[in-house]
């Protein structure tokens, strides 16, 4: 679901990021989730927060929504292995 979404303000809202900055979520993807499991975890390191990444919301600060709605569509018109990207 992208921005102009019905949904969108809702959804955003339960998210459990911090400060949402225009351009730093693109899409929400709604799943129903039937199954989680544990698995063993004994050789598994620590992995502790330290802080969030700041560089998302720098490289957006101060684009337009036409910046970003043009750099996605330059850059982002198709997933990762291949299929259409949401949006």
């Amino acid at each position: 679901m992208r921005p102009d979404g019905t949904e969108w303000t809702e959804l955003l809202e339960l998210s459990t990021g911090t400060d949402v900055v225009e351009g730093a979520v693109r899409c929400i993807v709604p799943v129903d989730i039937d199954r989680t499991s544990t698995l063993c975890s004994y050789s598994v390191p620590f992995m502790d927060f330290r802080e969030e990444r700041r560089r998302l919301l720098d490289w957006a600060d101060g684009k337009s929504a036409n910046d970003l709605d043009a750099y996605w569509a330059d850059k982002n018109a198709e997933s990762i292995d291949g299929p259409p990207a949401l949006g």
